[in-house]
């Protein structure tokens, strides 16, 4: 409606809590599963990044799997199964940022 491009974004978070603003730890909603977020092209700048479920700006925890215009044009995975019935999937997603290796200094 403002008249910017914008985009639907699938991914996911850090799966390790953050502390809240009175210092006590918690798990951002959508950490445990596929997550979304928009991605907006401001004028002057480049693709700018909005989490409005965890009402934030997205950072260096999140993932991109795929962007497109709505949730079906972003979908991280398409396909098709055939089995026998009555089958149920249950998925939980834990991401952990491994601590960054220090490089020697080249002479």
């Amino acid at each position: 409606m403002a008249g910017l491009p914008a985009r639907y974004v699938c991914g996911y978070i850090e799966t390790e809590p953050v502390r809240g603003p009175d210092g006590t730890p918690r798990r951002m909603v959508g950490a445990v599963a596929t997550h979304a977020w928009i991605e907006v092209l401001v004028p002057g700048m480049t693709w700018v990044a909005i989490d409005p479920t965890n009402r934030q700006w997205v950072n260096e925890r999140y993932v991109t799997v795929s962007y497109g215009r709505d949730q079906r044009d972003a979908t991280p995975l398409r396909g098709t199964f055939k089995g026998s019935g009555g089958q149920n999937m249950k998925v939980r997603v834990f991401m952990k940022r491994r601590p960054e290796k220090t490089r020697a200094a080249t002479p």
